[in-house]
């Protein structure tokens, strides 16, 4: 069997993940080709900006990495510079008409939107116009991904394909490539904690009903005290402790609550998720609203003149981002109600705090909507969500019905479902045997740290003084 690695992303984890993967293919017998670049994109994940000091360090880091695995059957290749299709269009109208452009069929605006939505700091309704030479350049990598990858599968033929992630304007089109050749295709990403990896076959990381079925599949099979690790990860995540990704709450003021909060007042607390994770994948469209920004606004202006006190948490991953430039903080600004009280992402109320001691909790398809039925509240999911099927959420069918269980909140779901979900969490993925995590951003692979060389480093320091 060979398979073929679209190895464009060298940050770690995610590029000794491909490492991890690799060694075990050719353990296995297997042959390997990485298509990789060496700096033809003309915009990457890594470095949309394309600065040469960037490129460097990750042709470098790409280079030593795979030089330490020795073997006949690893074979490397260019990703070779390609004249941009002259159907690729030069304006759009609008993110809506980027996300949707094909060629040939393919989606292929779909992972530059998704790229963008990223770049233009979180905004799924970014200016195409104050964008336009960002959107053209991850047009361009966009199709020579997609190019390349063809060209590679006629010449040699793989069985399979890798890539990270796959909802990205670099990876997506490989993904496109392996579909239109009738090839599975793999995508890798973190696991529940640094030490493991999770790796999904012909699915993007987020697709709800594998993640589903896994979640049932890991708590049949479970370990003795798989109860006890499920309430230590609920615990662990009110605490701040970063398991697999950063901890958004960590520098919240724990048990602080909005000021003049009345506990015993009707309150409400909502949950906001950000949208531009997900506004690009399929299967997570909001079945009740148009997104989630017009469900609030739906749901402030429904309750505004009833007895309740509404306290929505925008999401402090969101902090530091200026209102007037995101679409969703911009909409969020112009809320107005007598009984509602916004949190923006920068204050230091404590979500869990908060969630705690509110009677009912409204969630889109954040994971608070999980740890709110843990920790005995009445979880209203207006959304999609990984466990909107384990019975922990009251998933709401109506806007209507939102508005029901939110005035007159129906009791707390019991906790299995929550406990599937975090006993699932702490186990998900694939534990590394080569690589060994250091914190989130750094680890060793064979035993050191797969760096660019001092030169690559060097050289970098010297091009980014000089803006380059």
């Amino acid at each position: 069997m060979r398979a073929l690695f679209v190895s464009l992303y060298s940050d770690t984890p995610h590029f000794e993940t491909e490492l991890e993967l690799i060694a075990d293919l050719l353990d296995a017998g297997n042959s390997v080709d990485v298509l990789r670049c060496t700096g033809a994109l003309p915009a990457c994940l890594k470095n949309p900006e394309h600065r040469e000091g960037w490129c460097g360090l990750c042709r470098s880091k790409i280079e030593r990495g795979l030089a330490t695995i020795a073997s006949p059957r690893l074979r490397v290749f260019d990703l070779a510079a390609t004249v941009p299709d002259p159907r690729l269009p030069a304006r759009f109208a609008s993110a809506d008409e980027l996300k949707a452009f094909t060629l040939d069929g393919l989606e292929l605006g779909r992972g530059v939107y998704s790229t963008m939505c990223g770049r233009a700091g979180k905004d799924t309704h970014f200016d195409t116009v104050q964008w336009a030479p960002q959107i053209r350049s991850e047009l361009e990598a966009a199709y020579m991904v997609l190019a390349g990858v063809r060209a590679h599968i006629a010449a040699r033929r793989p069985d399979r394909i890798y890539v990270f992630n796959g909802r990205f304007a670099s990876t997506w089109p490989a993904i496109l490539a392996a579909e239109e050749a009738g090839l599975p295709f793999f995508t890798h990403e973190r696991g529940g904690s640094t030490d493991r990896y999770l790796l999904r076959e012909r699915a993007l990381p987020h697709d709800i009903a594998l993640n589903h079925a896994e979640i049932e599949a890991v708590w049949a099979a479970g370990e003795p005290d798989r109860e006890a690790q499920a309430r230590t990860w609920f615990e662990e995540r009110k605490a701040g402790v970063e398991r697999s990704w950063e901890s958004f709450t960590k520098a919240q003021s724990v048990g602080k609550l909005p000021d003049g909060f009345d506990p015993g007042a009707h309150n409400i607390a909502i949950f906001i998720s950000t949208l531009e994770e997900y506004a690009s994948i399929q299967g997570w469209e909001n079945p009740l609203y148009p997104d989630e920004v017009v469900g609030l606004a739906r749901i402030v202006d429904a309750v505004r003149d009833k007895p309740v006190r509404l306290y929505v948490r925008v999401h402090p991953h969101m902090k530091g981002i200026a209102r007037d430039t995101n679409y969703q903080l911009r909409e969020y600004s112009r809320l107005a109600a007598p009984n509602l009280t916004m949190i923006w992402p920068e204050s230091p109320v404590h979500t869990y705090a908060l969630l705690e001691a509110a009677r009912v909790t409204l969630t889109f398809g954040s994971t608070v909507g999980v740890e709110a039925c843990y920790f005995g509240k009445p979880s209203v999911l207006a959304g999609r969500a990984l466990y909107e099927q384990l019975d922990c959420a009251h998933v709401a069918r109506s806007h209507d019905d939102v508005i029901r269980m939110l005035l007159a909140p129906p009791p707390p779901k019991p906790q299995l479902g929550a406990l599937k979900y975090a006993y699932w969490e702490s186990h998900r993925g694939t534990k590394y045997t080569r690589f060994r995590p250091i914190g989130l951003y750094d680890g060793e692979w064979l035993g050191r740290p797969c760096r660019a060389s001092l030169s690559a480093r060097l050289q970098n320091i010297v091009l980014s003084r000089l803006g380059r």
